[in-house]
């Protein structure tokens, strides 16, 4: 385990204590546990004082763990959860003086502090990034616990937990090499070719099958090499690899790709922003659409609008589902661990050696566990701002539409009831459907509410003159069709105060988004 420095008091739960004077050097259970029974800082400050002014230094990052993230039992974070969602990191933990007990409103969880040396750091502002970067990563963590100078309470417990790894947490956060295995686009240098090949036609064969599809990623990432190498020792790469994946096939606890790959529906095929562009795409076509002259669109149950936030929020919600589904597969593989006894070597035993040690079943597991921890990283790293927008962009030529294809059909009009083919009139109502590509809508639904005050009206307007007003009506009903049959300029005249603006003003609010030219054409 790497060491790390706590800095003590005397005593436990004195909020308004600011000195911490006693240096604690921490190299096995022992020395933590009586470290932590009293009230403790991980930061060093000028003069002992604790303010984040007076920061000075410190080579570990504390975070608290209350579990207020979910009132679900199911969703509770424990140790082992954390060790499990990040592999070959060093990390203790001691339990707080709420573990299991009601807190304020909150019901009996499990509660602890997480301790994850690092590198020495020297910047307050910097230690509180830090801090930051692993809450935002993992919303189980406190976020009102990350200021530099923030004090633990003391706990005479003596249950205290180590994990012991290589990596510190800001290693794993900055490894990126699992994640991006897939979107690397950087070239592949001669010496490291085959190996580096035979790597990838391996995750491909076990993650597909000796599929086309695998093949042809396989051969998109060979393009990458520099020197290229020869067709021959491509297929002599492929073929091996091939080989392998047949004998894992016979293997006890085997389970096929189609299997495998059955509850990761919305994982792309790369991990790029391509592939996430593409997932948006297969999911969303009904939904979302882009054209030139319009940017995005989306449907919402009735018409097409265009607007680029909704839009946005599709792209957001990809990322939802991503993770949920991913969490999900991280649960099933602990499960399978913990039923072929995985979960019993990587608790006793150092994690690589573990690894040695599987079976067959549970070493599938175990790789199903770390890929479905992979997607999750993935995930939660498409949800940043510039992997929300660039997701968009690319996606823009796999959902865009032609201008001709919006409101095609003239004689479509769309009410918020139905829609109506205006050929058919309103007794064959047509349920609203995406694939119509309307983009309008009017105000109202066809009824009769209202009928005799409008007829009313009409005699009104134009003195009960049944032939102008039946004239009037095929001018309105025109104006309904998306096409012009009729090239026709109305003016309304005469004296002010007789019915003018308000006919067309009603004409217009009954027509909805149809009228956006109706009334700078009638005058």
């Amino acid at each position: 385990m790497r060491e790390f420095i706590i800095y003590r008091v005397d005593c436990a739960g004195n909020s308004s204590n600011c000195l911490y004077r006693t240096k604690t050097v921490i190299t096995d259970k022992s020395s933590f546990q009586e470290a932590v029974t009293v009230d403790h800082v991980t930061a060093k400050y000028k003069d002992n004082y604790r303010s984040k002014d007076n920061f000075e230094e410190a080579d570990c990052i504390p975070l608290d763990c209350d579990n207020d993230h979910s009132e679900k039992p199911e969703e509770w974070i424990t140790p082992l959860d954390i060790a499990l969602e990040i592999p070959d990191v060093d990390f203790v933990v001691s339990y707080s003086r709420h573990h299991n007990l009601p807190k304020a409103e909150k019901s009996a969880r499990p509660r602890f502090h997480v301790f994850f040396p690092i590198e020495i750091i020297h910047d307050a502002d910097l230690y509180a990034v830090m801090k930051q970067k692993i809450a935002s990563v993992f919303p189980y963590y406190d976020r009102n616990a990350l200021d530099p100078a923030r004090f633990l309470y003391g706990h005479n417990a003596t249950d205290v937990e180590f994990y012991e790894g290589n990596k510190t947490i800001l290693d794993y956060l900055e490894d990126d090499d699992f994640i991006n295995f897939d979107a690397r686009t950087d070239e592949i240098s001669e010496g490291s070719r085959n190996n580096t090949m035979s790597h990838i036609a391996g995750k491909l064969i076990k993650r597909y099958g000796n599929t086309e599809v695998a093949y042809q990623i396989f051969l998109k990432k060979a393009a990458l090499c520099n020197p290229p190498l020869s067709d021959n020792e491509l297929d002599r790469i492929w073929q091996s690899a091939s080989k392998f994946g047949s004998k894992v096939m016979i293997q006890e606890g085997y389970i096929p790709p189609d299997e495998y790959n059955a509850d990761y529906r919305l994982q792309p095929e790369d991990f790029s922003d391509v592939g996430q562009a593409r997932v948006l795409s297969e999911e969303y076509a009904n939904v979302l659409r882009y054209s030139p002259s319009t940017d995005y669109m989306v449907y919402n149950g009735s018409f097409w609008e265009e607007s680029k936030p909704k839009a946005q929020g599709l792209s957001q919600d990809l990322t939802e589902r991503q993770l949920l589904e991913a969490e999900g597969e991280i649960k099933k593989a602990m499960d399978e661990l913990v039923k072929n006894g995985g979960m019993e070597l990587l608790i006793s035993v150092w994690q690589k050696k573990s690894a040695q040690m599987f079976d067959d079943k549970q070493s599938h597991a175990y790789e199903r566990y770390e890929e479905a921890l992979a997607y999750k990283k993935y995930a939660i790293k498409r949800r940043d701002s510039k992997n929300i927008a660039e997701t968009l962009k690319e996606a823009r030529p796999m959902l865009e539409i032609e201008q001709g294809c919006l409101d095609a059909n003239e004689f479509l009009l769309n009410t918020p009831m139905a829609t109506f083919d205006l050929r058919q009139g309103i007794d064959s109502p047509i349920e609203h459907r995406s694939e119509d590509f309307i983009t309008k809508q009017t105000s109202v639904s066809p009824s009769d509410e209202g009928a005799d005050i409008w007829l009313v009206a009409l005699d009104t307007f134009f003195v009960k003159d049944m032939a102008f007003i039946e004239y009037v009506q095929r001018m309105v009903g025109l104006a309904a069709i998306g096409k012009v049959y009729v090239e026709a300029l109305i003016i309304a005249y005469g004296e002010g105060r007789n019915g003018k603006s308000t006919f067309l003003n009603v004409v217009a609010r009954v027509l909805g988004t149809y009228s956006g030219n109706i009334i700078t054409g009638l005058k």
